[in-house]
Formats: C-alpha cells, sequence, structure tokens
C-alpha cells in the first residue's frame, strides 16, 4: 500500500468540513499495513497545527513551511479557509487571495498517527494512573477508615483503661484502709494476745497453785481421814478398854501402843484425886487410903480446898 497523501483527504476536508463534527473519526491506513482511528476534532487541531501561519527567519509571513513572500511588519494579515486552500487578506477582509492549496500541504500522517498513539497512550497511561491514583486513594481512604475505627477504638479502650485505673485506684486506696485498719486490728490482737498470754500464765500458775492445793487438800484429806481413822481407833479402842481398876488397888490405864494395860500408879481408891467421901450425920468425910489427904485438904472459911 502506498503512503497515504493529504490529497486523499484534503477534497473531503474541503467538501465536507463544514459537516464534520467532533464525535466524527478518520481512519488513516499506513503503509505498513496498520490502521488508526482518529477523531475528527484531533485530525482537525493537528492539521490547523500544521498551517499556522508563522514569521520565519526573512521576515516573512510562512504557512505550513511555504513562505507566502508578504513581508510580516506593518502588514496583519487574516487568514480563512477557501474552496481551494488557504486565503489570505491584507484589506481587513475585503478582498483575499488563495496562498496555498490544500494539496501544497502534506502533513505526515505516520506523525499524527504517532501522536494520536502518544496522546492516546498519554491518556491511556493518564487514566491508569488515574485509576491507580484512585486505586490508591480508595486504598487511602480505607486505610484512613480502618485508622479512625482504630484510633476510635483506641480511644474506647484507653477511656476503659483510665476508668479501670480510676477503679484501681479506688481499690487501692480501699486496700490501703482496710489494711491499716488490718494492721490497727492486728496491734490491738497481739496486745490482746499479749494480755491473754499474761492471763492464760496468771492462770496456768493459778491453776499449778489450785494443782498444788488440790494436792495438799488430798494429801490433808488423807491425812486427816488417816488421823480421823487413827483418832477414831483410838477412841473406839479406848472405849473398848476403860480404865479399870487393878487387883493392887491401882489404876490400870489402856497403852494405845502397846495394846496393853499398864499400872498407872495411881490408887483407885480414895485419895485427893480418887477421894472416896463419906456422910455420916451431918458430916461428910472424905476417906483417905494412904494418899496423905490431909495433906491436901484445907478449910479456908466456909470453904473447903483440894490441893491437888
Amino acid at each position: 500500500m502506498a503512503a497515504v497523501n493529504i490529497n486523499d483527504v484534503a477534497s473531503q476536508l474541503n467538501t465536507a468540513s463544514r459537516l464534520v463534527v467532533s464525535t466524527d473519526f478518520f481512519w488513516i491506513y499506513m503503509a505498513n499495513g496498520s490502521q488508526v482511528k482518529i477523531p475528527a476534532e484531533f485530525a482537525r487541531a493537528y492539521l490547523i497545527a500544521g498551517i499556522k501561519p508563522t514569521i520565519n527567519s526573512n521576515g516573512h509571513w510562512e504557512i505550513g513551511g511555504e513562505d507566502l513572500g508578504v513581508v510580516a511588519v506593518g502588514k496583519t494579515p487574516q487568514f480563512r479557509g477557501g474552496t481551494m486552500g488557504i486565503e489570505v487578506s491584507y484589506d481587513n477582509g475585503q478582498t483575499w487571495s488563495q496562498v496555498v492549496s490544500y494539496t501544497d500541504i502534506d502533513p505526515d500522517l505516520e506523525a499524527l498517527a504517532a501522536a494520536y498513539t502518544k496522546v492516546t497512550q498519554g491518556e491511556a497511561d493518564r487514566v491508569k494512573a488515574e485509576n491507580t491514583r484512585n486505586s490508591n486513594e480508595t486504598a487511602r481512604q480505607n486505610a484512613e477508615t480502618t485508622r479512625n475505627n482504630q484510633e476510635a477504638t483506641r480511644v474506647t479502650q484507653e477511656n476503659t483503661r483510665q476508668s479501670n485505673e480510676t477503679t484501681r485506684n479506688s481499690n487501692e486506696e480501699t486496700r490501703k484502709k482496710q489494711e491499716s485498719t488490718r494492721q490497727s486490728q492486728e496491734a490491738a490482737r497481739v496486745e490482746a494476745e499479749k494480755k491473754r498470754v499474761t492471763a492464760e500464765n496468771g492462770r496456768a500458775s493459778a491453776e499449778t497453785s489450785r494443782v498444788n492445793a488440790e494436792i495438799k487438800r488430798n494429801e490433808d484429806t488423807k491425812t486427816a481421814i488417816s488421823n480421823s481413822q487413827t483418832q477414831t481407833a483410838i477412841a473406839q479402842e479406848l472405849n473398848e478398854h476403860p480404865v479399870k481398876m487393878g487387883d493392887n488397888g491401882n489404876w490400870w490405864q489402856w497403852n494405845i501402843r502397846t495394846h496393853a494395860y499398864e499400872d498407872t500408879g495411881i490408887v483407885a481408891r480414895g485419895g485427893a484425886m480418887y477421894p472416896t467421901f463419906k456422910h455420916v450425920g451431918n458430916k461428910l468425910y472424905i476417906v483417905d487410903y494412904g494418899s496423905n489427904v490431909s495433906e491436901r485438904v484445907v478449910k479456908k472459911g466456909n470453904k473447903l480446898v483440894f490441893r491437888i
């Protein structure tokens, strides 16, 4: 396929340019067999840029690389697209003359296609970058939402921690008060324990004294019982063996140690210790059996006194 020439589309642009709208497309078939679909608005802008009047190094107006031979200084031309080419007016639009034929304008359509590809690729890259940016923004927003949620959770947890800390401080104060009370109670308990120990020692001492006293009482009781039994036995034995007068006229007394009668050496009848009285008429006689009663009986006044 031959290279595409602007002449292929010049007549279309000439006859239908008024009918071409921005939503139309041109298909450009390249020499290598590839084809590019270019919007009419892009092709129009590219072609207009190619025929934009400029001032060349000679100071002349130039369009599409064509020197118009008109000095630019002091003359401001007006341009328009004519039927066959670009027309210019130097008298404020009163007269027009064609300066460049459309067929003489031969833009590089491959450059046009490359420019469009670059633009579209750039647009694609921009769209891709925008999509990436949107994705990143979405990720950022999600991360921000997550951060906000985590911050809200952190704030809630911090509030909970502060509340727990307040509760802990309150509990600590209560614990300190209770500990102070416990220590006071412990001191009182220790003091009471000392008193209890002292009282217990006193009680133990008293109990020891009581036990000793009880032992002594039991011993005394046993001794008293034994003595009582002994005395009872002695009394019974003496009662069973009363003093009696022996065959020799003396008093015989029971000896509890020898359990036999013994002579006391005391005359059983008469005497100052054991006198015998005899009443005769108006007189009372003391009968003496050798105990010298006369020496022991003295009359003093109206009284009879025995001297023992």
